[in-house]
């Protein structure tokens, strides 16, 4: 109505989310989602979203979409928040997880392995701690696994007191919920991670964006959920070194472009050729 620019601002896939199904929506509903998805494709002049898989998804769309006007702007961290020191246990390996985790989280393979290095490695105390929402199936997973007695469930925290966890660790866990169109998912927790300096072992999709900033940034190493032996082999080199020196911190990473200093430098790139354009 008033010909000003507009920035359509997806953070998350938007008819293909991966829960969709789960809102059990009448199919008049799914008809307007439809609608209003195409509509705001092609008539934003600007659309942002938060990974490279979300953007070839909305190209996809049977949608008359210029491939120049979806930016890419993942999340990211705060830079602020990280004012705690790094202080790893010494006389434990401690693998920390923030956030909530359900039975879509499919961590069955790292708790095996977890199990197996407890009997191989007897001279290394292992440690599991949970930060947040556990559900009650992947408690039970954890017990059957025979790892109840070294883990510990911690209750939703202030944010800032995560970031003190991650801190106080050796290594972090992060998974991906294992359903169907989720490579698009790439957890805003992954950023926090990269800005803890501390190595990510990550159960999801190969070849997903998540697997590739892990990569870049040298940061860990990301599994599928079945891979056993694969994910093994790493947790016993990772354990080793951890017996010559228990801080396994990771040297300077390539993660300063994940900042949020730096992702608004972006936006704001967007909104001035907006402007420019508009004047125009």
């Amino acid at each position: 109505r008033y010909d000003l620019p507009w920035i359509a601002d997806l953070r998350d896939p938007w008819t293909n989310i991966h829960y969709y199904d789960q809102l059990y929506h009448t199919p008049i509903a799914k008809r307007i989602d439809r609608k209003y998805e195409l509509q705001v494709l092609e008539r934003a002049d600007a659309v942002i979203v938060t990974s490279e898989d979300t953007k070839r998804l909305f190209l996809n769309k049977p949608a008359k979409i210029d491939p120049n006007k979806i930016h890419v702007i993942p999340n990211g961290y705060d830079e602020d928040d990280f004012i705690y020191p790094s202080t790893p246990p010494q006389d434990e390996l401690l693998i920390t997880y923030t956030g909530t985790i359900t039975e879509n989280y499919n961590i069955d393979v790292f708790l095996k392995v977890i199990s197996q290095l407890r009997s191989v490695n007897s001279d290394i105390r292992y440690k599991l701690r949970f930060i947040g929402k556990v559900s009650a199936g992947v408690k039970q997973r954890i017990s059957k696994a025979g790892l109840e007695g070294m883990t510990e469930f911690v209750p939703h925290v202030p944010h800032t007191e995560a970031i003190k966890y991650l801190m106080e660790s050796t290594m972090l866990l992060m998974a991906i919920a294992d359903v169907p169109a989720v490579y698009s998912n790439v957890p805003g927790k992954l950023f926090e991670y990269l800005a803890s300096n501390k190595p990510i072992i990550c159960l999801g999709p190969v070849h997903s964006d998540t697997d590739r900033i892990i990569d870049e940034c040298g940061a860990g190493r990301l599994f599928h959920y079945t891979a056993h032996e694969l994910m093994l082999d790493h947790m016993m080199l990772m354990s080793k070194a951890w017996s010559i020196n228990p801080n396994l911190d990771l040297p300077y990473l390539n993660h300063a472009q994940f900042s949020r200093r730096e992702l608004t430098e972006k936006l704001a790139k967007v909104v001035k050729r907006l402007v420019v354009k508009a004047k125009v």
